[in-house]
């Protein structure tokens, strides 16, 4: 009789079940899906310069990604890294993203800047074709760009006949300027070694470094933000053309120096092709950058201090060459050049030109070794001039 009441009362249950499903899914919605994806990128680096110890460093950033529904997106960077400086760890970038609509994505938290093409698109070690970083945008000489904001954007594409055109707006903390004087926002802080992303965006002044600014923006040093936009036009589907411009007070308020102003004007061009006479594909990148920084009239910054710096770059690979071997080398030449006002009265002041050629070779689509020989130039104020010689190897995966 036990068995049979129970088995009854299953019965009456499932049935239940059954019936009151199709309400139960319309007054209770499922959960959007999740999705969760690993990525990230990894590099050795073998470099010898002249009168310096050769010295080998490695890195490995994992870029977490994660899609809730369709319209909320996560992504982060963590960045650890090994050389002469000893193992450092930072977050290259950690932002969320909202779709708005088709054409409009909000993105709030540290994101890559928008200006700086080379560090949001190319920075990666196994993209990157070179095994450092072009002038103005590294630790070599002077930054003139950061490699990442602390704030929000908007931004999205807009279709233009066959083509389209890109758009970034954003508000976020400014570069910081060092006016030798501590003021608790990092002025006196050292770039770190190395050629990782985290060399570019969180690149503090070097001691002593007045008259530079650091683009360390965890936190402001006064109320104005800086604000900045990029818009990207597409000529045609592998041509970009890009425009930037920034502008934020840059000076500790409450100081002498709270009204002094920083304005960025950038322009970059990126080109991908393919050429049946070449036998093979190419791509162009170049960049340039203007930073235009107030004179206040006041020790130490009396002078006009306005920097600008370039790189231009041409890869080619022989995909279509007859041999395996010959198919996987790609063969790269980078001109860049950085411009500092013409004075003693700046600190690291000498104009910089370096040429460097590099030939990698692919051993699948996301690994390559790079061997790269680099001559450099600089010219100092006073005239002096100096000239030296580096060699630069690395292996570099990404995942």
């Amino acid at each position: 009789m036990l068995k049979k009441r129970l088995g009854v009362l299953i019965s009456t249950t499932a049935l239940m079940l059954t019936l009151t499903y199709p309400v139960m899914s319309q007054t209770l919605p499922m959960a959007p899906a999740s999705k969760f994806l690993l990525k990230g990128f990894g590099y050795t680096n073998f470099e010898k310069g002249p009168d310096e110890p050769s010295n080998f460093e490695t890195a490995f950033s994992p870029i977490f990604l994660w899609k809730h529904g369709n319209n909320l997106l996560f992504e982060a960077e963590l960045e650890m890294e090994l050389g002469a400086g000893g193992f450092e760890v930072g977050l290259g970038y950690a932002q969320l993203f909202y779709v708005l609509n088709d054409y409009v994505m909000l993105g709030m938290g540290k994101f890559l800047n928008p200006l700086n093409y080379f560090a949001e698109r190319l920075h990666p070690a196994w993209i990157n074709k070179l095994p450092d970083m072009p002038l103005g945008i590294s630790s070599m000489g002077v930054p003139l760009l950061g490699g990442s904001q602390l704030g929000v954007q908007f931004r999205g594409g807009i279709p233009v006949g066959n083509t389209k055109m890109t758009y970034t707006f954003y508000i976020t903390n400014g570069p910081t300027l060092n006016t030798g004087e501590p003021s608790g926002h990092g002025e006196d802080e050292t770039p770190p070694a190395g050629n990782s992303i985290a060399s570019v965006q969180d690149v503090g002044v070097p001691v002593g470094g007045v008259g530079l600014l650091n683009f360390s923006n965890s936190s402001d040093n006064n109320d104005d933000k800086a604000i900045g936009t990029r818009i990207a036009f597409f000529l045609m589907p592998r041509l970009e053309i890009g425009v930037g411009f920034q502008t934020a007070k840059v000076g500790t308020q409450g100081t002498p120096f709270e009204n002094v102003r920083a304005t960025h004007q950038v322009l970059d061009l990126n080109y991908v092709g393919e050429s049946a006479a070449l036998k093979g594909k190419f791509d162009i990148r170049a960049q340039w950058v203007r930073l235009s920084i107030d004179n206040p009239n006041i020790e130490p910054l009396t002078y006009e201090n306005k920097s600008s710096a370039w790189y231009a770059q041409f890869a080619y690979q022989p995909t279509n060459a007859g041999s395996n071997f010959i198919r996987n080398l790609e063969f790269v030449v980078r001109f860049d050049q950085l411009d500092r006002p013409d004075t003693e009265e700046a600190p690291l002041s000498a104009d910089i030109s370096r040429i460097t050629y590099g030939i990698d070779y692919w051993v699948s689509p996301s690994t390559l070794f790079k061997f790269s020989w680099q001559s450099m130039n600089k010219t100092h104020p006073d005239g002096e001039k100096e000239s030296e010689g580096r060699f630069i190897a690395q292996v570099a995966i990404g995942f």
